[in-house]
């Protein structure tokens, strides 16, 4: 479901081509999935096409006892290539419902600064359906998303031994990647060592094309932010991008040169992220090889790969 509405700012009716006239803000609501079951997260994101400059802010999403925010929102603002002096900031919402039914969820409007005043400009609603405990054929409640089923009857034996053996089988591995990880920082390698971190998944990645960029972008972006958080012994992974770039430059921890690379990937891999730009073959194996470089560098050399 997607819903829009074009506000103009500057009180202007007519627009002068294909896109907003500047001072315009355009505002969509895009949700998905459109039908989750009890307790099952919904993805709900805020379009806002605006004077670069001008980025709107938002107020507290007001929660109830039976909807909430499921995680952290998110805001993103990038600049337009095919609209000059235009950005688009994006606001995501993760929310969680557990009453059944239709939904009409009234989110918090975008506050924009208009002649020294904020005005507050009304968002679209988020529309969604939740579904009930039984569905139709069904004689019985589903379980909760998220939540196992409480079985009747006790494990048998040969469950517990499958679950015990399961058990130390994680407890092995994971002391290895420990010990790993351990003797890799002393010796001066690679600061990854486990077979899941992304950097271990960007070294091994192969071929790309460019229906896999997204993807890969964004496994690229994680990387560079794993390797550098690892080596400065401190993870940032609540952060945005450009949060992170901005927390790592006041701290100073890292020469300028190498966190200035380390942004700029940043910033070239967002723009794919977000489904602003679809990036040629070439230029795929290009941003891997520069995030391929940045993670094994030196930090001894500055940073140099």
């Amino acid at each position: 479901m997607r819903a829009s509405a074009i506000i103009g700012l500057l009180g202007s009716l007519v627009l002068a081509g294909p896109f907003a006239s500047a001072g315009e803000l355009e505002l969509s609501v895009r949700v998905q999935p459109e039908v989750v079951r009890i307790a099952e997260p919904v993805s709900v994101t805020v379009d806002v096409v605006h004077d670069r400059g001008e980025a709107p802010r938002f107020a507290t999403f007001q929660a109830s006892d039976v909807l909430w925010e499921g995680a952290p929102r998110r805001v993103v603002t990038l600049d337009l290539d095919d609209e000059p002096g235009r950005a688009l900031t994006q606001l995501r919402y993760s929310l969680v419902g557990i009453e059944p039914g239709e939904q009409a969820v009234e989110l918090p409007g975008a506050m924009i600064e208009e002649q020294g005043a904020i005005r507050t400009v009304a968002v679209p609603p988020a529309e969604f359906r939740i579904l009930g405990e039984l569905a139709e054929g069904e004689d019985e409640p589903r379980p909760l998303a998220g939540f196992p089923e409480s079985p009747e009857a006790r494990p048998s034996a040969m469950s517990l031994a499958a679950l015990a053996a399961g058990l130390l089988f994680l407890g092995f591995w994971g002391a290895l990647s420990v010990f790993l990880v351990f003797r890799l920082g002393r010796r001066g390698g690679s600061p990854v060592a486990r077979k899941e971190s992304a950097v271990a998944q960007l070294l091994e990645l192969g071929s790309v094309d460019e229906a896999q960029a997204r993807d890969a972008f964004g496994l690229a972006s994680r990387a560079v932010r794993e390797a550098l958080d690892l080596e400065l012994g401190e993870a940032l992974p609540g952060l945005t991008d450009e949060e992170w770039v901005e927390r790592r430059s006041v701290a100073k921890a890292l020469p300028p040169a190498r966190l200035e690379r380390a942004a700029a990937l940043l910033r070239t891999a967002e723009r794919v992220k977000y489904g602003m730009e679809q990036p040629t073959r070439w230029a795929v194996d290009e941003l891997l090889t520069e995030a391929r470089g940045i993670v094994t560098a030196d930090p001894s050399q500055g940073g140099e790969a």
